[in-house]
């Protein structure tokens, strides 16, 4: 992975280990999802409703995008499950304040009623840019015990100029 990891079969098993843990949170976050929501996600996209699966489809992108970062960045387990965490609470909360507070009208008449799926391409755009922002904003810091930490680590140790002057 990202951390000077040179053996090829130890690359293979972080590489499944993970895709694995991906495919189990888009299960839960989407049940969770599901829960939010007045309607039943899966069951409008079954009947033909374009919106649903499209608001359906943009928050579980947004949650790969966000719970991807430690992926990218390190190959702990711990980063993954906070991210995904913190990512799937973010994605929630979000979906909530656009819905509600910056796309005019009522979500739920909107998808499930209208099939307005020009709302839910809109509302599902706002929460797909602000994941990649948020996906940007996250440090980059190497696993600690690697080489790479501790070079971050020393790129904070300032030599001491003042030494040699009396």
């Amino acid at each position: 992975m990202g951390n000077g990891s040179s053996d090829i079969a130890e690359t293979m098993g972080v590489t499944v280990l993970f895709f694995v843990l991906g495919q189990i949170s888009v299960i839960i976050f989407g049940f969770l999802f599901q829960v939010v929501t007045y309607y039943d996600d899966q069951e409008e996209a079954l009947k033909g409703n374009v919106a649903a699966g499209i608001k359906w489809a943009g928050n579980l992108i947004a949650l790969a995008i966000v719970a991807s970062s430690p992926i990218e960045k390190s190959s702990e387990l711990a980063s993954f499950g906070v991210f995904f965490a913190m990512g799937g609470v973010f994605v929630i909360m979000f979906d909530q304040l656009v819905s509600r507070c910056i796309v005019p009208g009522n979500m739920n008449e909107e998808i499930c009623k209208d099939q307005n799926w020009g709302y839910a391409l809109i509302a599902t755009a706002i929460l797909l840019t602000m994941a990649v922002g948020v996906d940007a904003l996250l440090v980059d810091l190497p696993c600690p015990g690697s080489d790479a930490w501790d070079k971050y680590e020393a790129s904070f140790v300032t030599p001491n100029t003042d030494a040699g002057e009396g």
